[in-house]
């Protein structure tokens, strides 16, 4: 198959370019904030992750509902514990899990949201991380961060630019020509 044109654009193409620094604050957490501070700032900007930056302003990565909900569970009391000292050990564990500082829970749930990119990264390194598994990524400049980049973000810059160059050709062909959405051996089988 023939390189791909999306790819090879994507690829000549730096973040920066495509994205530029949000304009306004990116909501970010400090790694001395608490849990509930995290999901006080999900909730006020209906957003599912945030970055978390050190005292110097550096991103840690990425903190998510799921690290919250690890954090919870690493701390919360069993059902035996709950049954001995029924209230002391809920007030106990509702204490740790809405004390216990971002530093501590960036990454509780095994999911590394450590990447960070920079504005003059190809393009592509996003769909890397995208292909990882993380919704979103941290963008910074020499001065730290400035965006963070969603895979909706992506798509809609991909679907605007499709028409250009060799794209408008390659994207033009029915999905099951291009191999998307079937198996390679499903694919063979319909040649």
């Amino acid at each position: 198959m023939s390189p791909n044109p999306v790819h090879e654009f994507l690829h000549k193409t730096e973040i920066g370019d495509a994205f530029k620094p949000a304009e306004g604050r990116v909501h970010s957490l400090s790694d001395s904030q608490s849990a509930e501070d995290a999901v006080a700032l999900f909730e006020e900007h209906k957003v599912h992750s945030a970055p978390v930056l050190d005292k110097d302003g550096a991103v840690l990565g990425m903190v998510d509902m799921l690290d919250v909900v690890w954090s919870i569970m690493r701390v919360a009391p069993t059902a035996t514990d709950i049954k001995r000292n029924e209230l002391q050990s809920l007030e106990i564990a509702g204490r740790a899990m809405a004390w216990a500082p971002l530093s501590e829970i960036v990454g509780s749930s095994g999911r590394d949201y450590s990447a960070e990119l920079f504005l003059k990264s190809p393009t592509t390194q996003v769909l890397e991380q995208f292909a990882a598994g993380r919704h979103r990524v941290p963008v910074c400049d020499n001065d730290g961060l400035v965006n963070v980049l969603s895979q909706t973000a992506v798509l809609r810059y991909v679907a605007e630019h499709m028409k250009q160059g060799k794209m408008g050709d390659f994207t033009s062909q029915p999905i099951q020509k291009l191999g998307l959405g079937v198996s390679a051996d499903r694919s063979e089988e319909r040649r």
